[in-house]
C-alpha cells in the first residue's frame, strides 16, 4: 500500500530515543508486528492483550485488498479472475470497507485534479514499484502511453455482490490510501468496543492518535529528515498529535537510477511518469488517516506551490512539507500547525 513509505517514530515521554521505538509503560500496553509489506506499531492505555485480535483484523484487510497477495481479492478482480464462493460471501460482507475506500478516493481524486487515483495500478507496476519489481530496461512512450490511458475514468461497482469495473483492462491500486484506511477501523474498534481514552495506533506510517501518551498531554511525532544518500534515520521536526491523524509519504527512499536521472515511486497519473519536482517528503494531518495518507501521496505528485494551494484552500487540513532547494534541504509548514524543528 504504498506500505513501504517513511516509518514514523513515536515516543513516551519516557523514552529516551526515537530509533530504540515505542516501550512498555506500567499503564499502555504496545504490540508490534508485520503488516501490509511493512511494520506496525500500537499503544494503549490498558492491560489487556489484543494483539490476536489485531493481526486478525490486519490480516483480514490483507486478503481483501493487498496487491502483494495474488490470492487477495483485490488482485482476482484486477487480473479478471472469478472469486471462489468464499471469497464472494468475504466481499460481501466487507462491502463497507470498499465503497468507503472508492469514495474518499474518489473525493481526494477530483480535490487534487487527478494527482491521486488508484486507478494507476499498471503503471505502478510498469515502473516497477507494485507488484512487478523489476525497473523497466527501456521506458518506450508508446507503452506508457497505452498504460496511461488505462488510468483515466476510474469506475467500480462495490454495491453488487460482486466487485465490477467498467474497463476490463483497468487495475487498482489502494496503496496510496488503504494503510490509513485501516488504522481507522482500528481506532473505530477502539472507541466502539474497547472504550479506550488514549491511544496510539501506526502502520506503515499512518498514524491515529488519540489522548496522550502518559506523561505528554499528546503524542509526540518525529518526522524524519531526507537523507538522499544514507538510509541513516534522522529526526528533522516534532509535531504534537492529540485526537488527529498523520501520514507521511517520500520519494527519496523507493527510487531507481536510469540514463543518469532519478526516478521516485510518486507516479504523475497524468503524465504516465514519476514525478519530478523539488518535494522530498509531505506530511498531511487529518481528521482520519485515510485522508492524510491519500493528500500525503497527491502532495509528491503535485509539487511544491500547487501542495501548498490545496493545503490552504482545506481548513481541516495541517501539513509539513520538505523539499529541495538549491541542493538544500528546506520546509514550508501550514499556518494552523505546531511543531518543534530538532536540533542538529
Amino acid at each position: 500500500m504504498k506500505f513501504n513509505f517513511i516509518v514514523l517514530s513515536f515516543v513516551f515521554a519516557f523514552v529516551s530515543s526515537c530509533s530504540d521505538g515505542p516501550k512498555q509503560h506500567e499503564k499502555y500496553t504496545v504490540i508490534k508486528g508485520k503488516t501490509m509489506g511493512s511494520t506496525y506499531e500500537i499503544a494503549y492505555d490498558s492491560s489487556i492483550n489484543i494483539q490476536e485480535q489485531i493481526d486478525y483484523m490486519l490480516g483480514f484487510y490483507n486478503y481483501l485488498l493487498s496487491t502483494y497477495d495474488s490470492s487477495s481479492i483485490i488482485s482476482k478482480f484486477n487480473n479478471n479472475l472469478m472469486l471462489t464462493q468464499d471469497d464472494s460471501i468475504s466481499f460481501y460482507n466487507s462491502r463497507e470497507i470498499f465503497t468507503d475506500l472508492d469514495r474518499l478516493s474518489n473525493e481526494v481524486y477530483q480535490t487534487t485534479e487527478g494527482s491521486f487515483n488508484p486507478g494507476i495500478a499498471s503503471l505502478i507496476n510498469y515502473w516497477g514499484f507494485g507488484e512487478n519489481k523489476k525497473n523497466p530496461e527501456s521506458m518506450n512512450p508508446k507503452t506508457i502511453d497505452s498504460l496511461k490511458k488505462l488510468v483515466y475514468g476510474f469506475k467500480v461497482d462495490f454495491l453488487g455482490l460482486h466487485p465490477l469495473k467498467l474497463n476490463v483492462n483497468q487495475k487498482l491500486n489502494y496503496n496510496g490510501i488503504a494503510a490509513g484506511q485501516m488504522v481507522d477501523l482500528i481506532a473505530k474498534t477502539f472507541d466502539s468496543i474497547y472504550h479506550f481514552k488514549n491511544y496510539y495506533i501506526n502502520i506503515s506510517g499512518e498514524i491515529r492518535a488519540k489522548g496522550n501518551n502518559g506523561s505528554d498531554s499528546y503524542w509526540p511525532i518525529k518526522i524524519e529528515k531526507p537523507m538522499l544518500n544514507s538510509h541513516k534515520q534522522i529526526a528533522f521536526a516534532t509535531l504534537p498529535l492529540k485526537n488527529y491523524s498523520l501520514a507521511t509519504s517520500g520519494n527519496y527512499r523507493q527510487f531507481f537510477f536510469k540514463e543518469g536521472k532519478r526516478y521516485g515511486h510518486s507516479i504523475d497519473p497524468i503524465s504516465g511518469y514519476p514525478a519530478r519536482n523539488e518535494m522530498l517528503s509531505a506530511t498531511i494531518l487529518a481528521p482520519n488517516a485515510a485522508l492524510a495518507d491519500a493528500y500525503a501521496t497527491a502532495c509528491m505528485v503535485m509539487g511544491l506551490k500547487k501542495s501548498i494551494q490545496l493545503i490552504e484552500s482545506k481548513p481541516e487540513l495541517k501539513a509539513f512539507l520538505i523539499y529541495e532547494k538549491d541542493k538544500k534541504i528546506e520546509f514550508w509548514s501550514s499556518a494552523n500547525l505546531s511543531f518543534e524543528l530538532e536540533k542538529e
